[in-house]
């Protein structure tokens, strides 16, 4: 729909809502709906547009004046369109994406006429009158009122230290980054990155800088490798007067150096987000929060720190949940219940003092489930997620999904979440579970190379008992620090009756009894050892003894090992206990398990690791 001069000023209907293009108004029966600045003229692009497609590069060009953008900028911003309008992705009754392209309108927009009436002489003189006084009022509150908070910023190319003036690859790729998240800001104009870097000489004064560039505040750093680590500075300037508004030194190991480049990108953004008082709850890591001391110590972990500062930071009350209940795998399994209620206590008061924050909600959900209130955890994650798909909400739902059998739904998720970051994220235990539910070999074989030390132990064993085969497995014992009470408790005793099998049930069933030898994982490494020595009985009450008072171990039930234990009668009395069941038929079925009508259902018996499908039920 092409707008000359004369339908500026006309009022345009889309279905049932109308814009008023010169009171940059949307109406839906009489209420305005709130859209943001950017968020408005999206909308307005793809009116002036219909029933074209608008691409990427144009939306870029006319929406964020060809300032630096990512197609996964532009899609946050149609998300927040699509939540003002109560549009829906999946069903889009306004905006539709067009795949790898960019966006169009589906209603066609219709031109209304100006509303009937026009003003009196005496209105026009009045409105005159008005005006001038405003005005007046205007001036007056510009020179009178205190200076308001910057709103404009040039991020310029971070200084190479090991050669000053010249072009740093990694410092120029943080700047990038850091013009990208900011840009993404409501209330933040921020220059072009093809206007920032063509100023790389360090002495030009920050007022001409400024000027140069049109903005009222500049973000300088540097950039130094030394060995295996990277040290980064930056700092926020007023190019009034050249005064450091903000300053932080961020030191980080380079092994992985992209991910490197995105964390400090996004603590240096989100700490400017703070302190120029742009962004929403929702628009950045541990935003919430007016205090950029506040907001520095929850960056560095010092939630306490953050809490003195801020008391009302929802962001640190949250992770302080979250890292309270952490603690659930270094401690024995019934005293998990009392660390969850206290966990679930700070994660309300959390949603309490921030009820739109999607990290608070996802914060919420993670600490709901363990209770085994599967339906109030979904519902958790589904407003999380509608405030915003980000790799953390999005990691803690797959997460869940995952414990709750329903491995495929939970792989989407991660999959989701990875191409958020353009990298496989540090939560690879997680995805290799759900992964080898499925029987993916090679997919499993491509994760396991990612896992860190720590992890490593936590899931060679059940990759290893998963495949089934022996020599597999002899040589991952092998492997394992001799250090762990589960190699010399449990593995290590084991290979020297590997080849007995009812020796080495009759040995598990002792350890199993044996109460003052205890490690935090011994019930779970039991189970999956006991059921590959076909003991599902065995493997299922000790597993019991863990998963009854907690779910954190509860993606260990989907391995392939377990198959013959999900068979039994007792297992599916304790999906019926743990609330699975009536979780599975309202927000669908593990993929382990499916339904025998409205009362019953029955598990697999076998998963081909060949090609990831399921035996026989």
């Amino acid at each position: 729909m092409q707008r000359d001069a004369d339908n500026e000023r006309n009022r345009i209907k889309i279905s049932d809502l109308e814009i008023n293009s010169k009171a940059r108004r949307v109406t839906r029966d009489g209420q305005t709906l709130k859209l943001g600045a950017l968020t408005y003229d999206l909308l307005l692009t793809l009116v002036d547009a219909a029933p074209g497609l608008v691409t990427y590069e144009t939306l870029a060009e006319r929406v964020w004046r060809g300032r630096a953008v990512t197609p996964e900028t532009i899609a946050q911003r149609a998300k927040l369109l699509r939540e003002a309008l109560s549009d829906s992705a999946r069903n889009p009754r306004y905006v539709e994406l067009i795949r790898g392209k960019g966006y169009r309108l589906i209603p066609d927009p219709v031109a209304l006429a100006e509303e009937p009436g026009q003003q009196s002489s005496v209105g026009i003189r009045f409105a005159s009158v008005l005006a001038i006084l405003v005005l007046v009022a205007a001036c007056a509150w510009v020179y009178l009122a205190p200076p308001q908070e910057h709103r404009s910023v040039a991020v310029l190319p971070f200084d190479n230290l090991a050669a000053p003036g010249g072009p740093d690859p990694v410092g120029d790729a943080i700047a990038t980054e850091i013009i990208v998240r900011l840009a993404s800001l409501e209330r933040l104009n921020v220059a072009s990155r093809s206007e920032s870097f063509q100023h790389r000489d360090p002495s030009l004064p920050a007022r001409e800088l400024g000027q140069t560039l049109g903005v009222s505040t500049l973000v300088e750093g540097s950039v130094q490798q030394l060995a295996g680590n990277l040290r980064i500075t930056a700092q926020l300037v007023d190019a009034r007067n050249g005064y450091t508004l903000w300053a932080a030194v961020f030191n980080r190991d380079k092994q992985d150096l992209f991910a490197v480049q995105q964390d400090i990108a996004e603590s240096v953004a989100s700490a400017l987000g703070v302190k120029l008082g742009v962004g929403g709850v929702n628009d950045f890591m541990g935003a919430g929060t007016r205090s950029v001391e506040a907001y520095e110590a929850y960056l560095r972990g010092n939630l306490d720190g953050a809490l003195a500062l801020d008391p009302n930071y929802a962001a640190a009350w949250g992770g302080k949940a979250i890292r309270v209940a952490s603690t659930m795998f270094n401690h024995l399994p019934h005293e998990a219940p009392e660390i969850i209620a206290e966990a679930q206590k700070l994660s309300a008061r959390a949603v309490a003092l921030d009820p739109n924050s999607a990290a608070a909600h996802a914060n919420q959900a993670t600490l709901t489930y363990p209770s085994m209130n599967w339906d109030a955890a979904e519902a958790a994650y589904h407003r999380s997620l509608e405030l915003r798909r980000d790799v953390h909400n999005l990691s803690h739902y797959g997460n869940m999904l995952m414990r709750a059998g329903r491995s495929s739904a939970a792989i989407e998720i991660y999959n989701e979440r990875d191409a958020l970051l353009n990298r496989d994220d540090h939560q690879v235990p997680f995805r290799i579970l759900a992964e080898s539910a499925l029987g993916n070999r090679e997919r499993v074989a491509q994760q396991a190379r990612q896992l860190g030390v720590s992890s490593k132990f936590y899931s060679a064993m059940a990759i290893a008992l998963s495949s089934g085969d022996e020599a597999t497995i002899r040589e991952t014992v092998s492997r394992l620090p001799k250090s762990q009470p589960a190699y010399s408790e449990l593995y290590g005793p084991l290979t020297r009756i590997w080849d007995n099998s009812r020796a080495a049930i009759e040995f598990l069933y002792a350890l199993a009894a044996d109460d003052d030898n205890s490690w935090p994982a011994k019930n779970e490494q039991i189970a999956l050892t006991a059921a590959y020595f076909g003991a599902p009985d065995l493997a299922l009450e000790t597993f019991l003894n863990e998963i009854r008072y907690t779910t954190i171990r509860f993606g260990s039930l989907w391995l392939p090992v377990m198959a013959d234990v999900r068979a039994l009668p007792a297992f599916k009395r304790f999906a019926v206990d743990a609330n699975l069941v009536s979780y599975w038929r309202k927000h669908g079925w593990s993929d382990f398990c499916r339904p025998l009508g409205p009362e019953d259902f029955t598990c697999a018996t076998s998963v081909d690791w060949t090609n990831g499908r399921l035996g026989d039920q």
